[in-house]
């Protein structure tokens, strides 16, 4: 179904969807490393065993597929795809 004439609500939007959970740049980056260590500890405290979709919850993310996402990103990418590597082990 299409919009009705004169409907106003997308006017004025200069972007789309959600905003991040973490910014492209550095800060981004050390939360983001951070977030992923502390992941890995609290497991290995708590004895339970590292998963794909338990890193993407508790990263803050609602799904697998935005943890992807953020794995093609250039700047979370070797960060992203090391943690991944880590839970295979």
């Amino acid at each position: 179904m299409a919009a009705p004439k004169g409907n106003k609500f997308a006017l004025g939007l200069t972007t789309t969807g959600r905003p991040p959970v973490y910014s492209d740049d550095d800060e981004g980056l050390k939360e983001v490393t951070e977030k992923c260590n502390e992941y890995f500890s609290e497991a290995k405290e708590n004895g339970e065993k590292a998963t794909i979709t338990g890193l993407a919850l508790y990263l803050g993310f609602s799904s697998r597929g935005t943890l992807n996402e953020y794995a093609k990103k250039d700047v979370f990418s070797d960060v992203i795809k090391r943690a991944m590597l880590a839970v295979e082990i």
